[in-house]
């Protein structure tokens, strides 16, 4: 007389087989606890492979993708940084979608607040002591406690090549003043108080910060 057969006994086709007919039987929060029951190893192993082909996939993408402008405006979140970058390529009449321009305006230098400062100030500071940044657009105070420490251009040439009518705008050697521009004013930033342009020395995209700038001053 043959008896019940028990889970253990069974063979691996069985058991699969056995958990097939059990999850066709139950319904609703039942069904859903007992796949998490039975098949979270599965779930979890396909998880991992989903987030390493999204992974791949983004990188693979980054490769198509050239981004010759990354322009970083402090202390002014209202800033509107996409659109600026939209008009900027349309401006120099680029519309390859695999050239990419950042206008990145969520970088804040907060005296008041100490997190806030040491968070904002390292990026600030990382970002120009590396080619990461192309230029700022900063306010007086950021102006003039990082004008001195030697990581910004002299703006002559690229001013001088751009808009040599805005020589005289040159503040301290690397700052090209911007107040009262009113094509950055356009986009939120604040130009009512003294802000300058300022360019890392590490650049690799000079020409393009010139186009910029007479982007700017159009």
């Amino acid at each position: 007389m043959g008896g019940r057969k028990y889970e253990s006994d069974m063979t691996k086709k069985e058991k699969r087989e056995l958990r097939r007919q059990q999850l066709k039987s139950t319904h609703g929060k039942a069904r859903l606890d007992y796949i998490w029951t039975y098949y979270k190893l599965e779930m979890g192993l396909i998880l991992v492979f989903v987030i390493i082909g999204a992974l791949v996939i983004n990188w693979l993408l980054s490769l198509r993708y050239d981004q010759f402008l990354y322009v970083g405006v402090i202390n002014n979140t209202a800033c509107n940084g996409e659109q600026m970058a939209q008009d900027y390529k349309k401006f120099i009449g680029n519309d390859n979608k695999f050239d990419t321009v950042e206008v990145d305006s969520t970088m804040t230098i907060d005296p008041d607040s100490e997190i806030s400062d040491f968070y904002g100030s390292y990026r600030f500071t990382v970002y120009t002591s590396t080619s990461v940044l192309d230029a700022v657009i900063v306010d007086e105070e950021t102006f003039e406690s990082h004008k001195d420490v030697g990581v910004f251009l002299n703006l002559e040439d690229l001013v001088s090549e751009a808009d040599p009518e805005s020589l005289d705008s040159i503040a301290d050697g690397v700052g090209l003043d911007l107040q009262g521009n009113e094509k950055l004013a356009s986009y939120g930033v604040n130009t009512e108080e003294p802000v300058y342009l300022m360019v890392n020395r590490q650049t690799e995209n000079a020409e393009h910060i010139v186009e910029f700038i007479r982007f700017l001053e159009e």
